[in-house]
């Protein structure tokens, strides 16, 4: 999993400056941890573990006294939800559709759109570049006004990865090569937006 530390921060932060020195555009990175709390998954973990513990008194090779088999299924279903809990990464990647992945990714993208003034440049050149690790997702957000200078089948072939900081900085050089290509900057361009990423939990 990908994952923000200083080095991340100083690498986007160069990489941020590099592309709008050749470019018009306003980018702002936010990074965060996950994009949705999936408090379902310790609940499902914890009814499946009490399930599990349930079959194993009733069915299992030794005897065991009824009196205690409250205890033990409630038990069972805490250390499951704990575990459900400490490898929701894991359960998040692997159990969820790829449809809830990018949906939720999307909302909280789409709200961080305005949390971070992405819409406020003067041009409208914004472009928020949103970056969730647990689920191992980028949403590119552009303003209207960066938008309409670039055709839609070029947005939709560009895709940036997450895995890691090395492939995150390559899909990065991708984008500024094609925003410096169809909006170059201009001699008045200003710094209207700050380069660090935001670093969210």
């Amino acid at each position: 999993m990908l994952r923000t530390d200083e080095a991340f921060s100083r690498a986007i932060e160069a990489k941020v400056a590099g592309i709008e020195a050749r470019s018009s555009a306003e980018l702002v990175v936010v990074a965060a941890g996950r994009s949705g709390s999936y408090r379902e998954l310790p609940i499902v973990s914890g009814l499946v573990g009490s399930w599990l513990c349930l079959a194993f008194l009733c069915w299992g090779p030794w005897p065991f006294d009824p009196y205690w088999f409250p205890m033990d299924i409630g038990l069972g279903g805490l250390l499951f939800a704990w575990l459900g809990r400490r490898f929701s990464p894991v359960l998040v990647r692997h159990l969820l559709s790829p449809e809830r992945r990018r949906n939720q990714v999307r909302e909280a993208a789409e709200a961080a759109f305005f949390q971070e003034s992405v819409h406020a440049t003067e041009a409208r050149t914004g472009l928020l570049v949103y970056i969730s690790a647990m689920e191992e997702e980028v949403v590119l957000l552009p303003d209207h006004g960066l938008a309409g200078r670039i055709p839609g089948a070029t947005w939709n072939a560009l895709s940036l990865e997450a895995h890691d900081l090395p492939a995150l900085e390559a899909g990065l050089d991708r984008l500024g090569e094609l925003l410096a290509e169809h909006l170059p900057r201009g001699a008045d361009d200003r710094n209207e937006l700050p380069d660090a990423p935001r670093l969210r939990p």
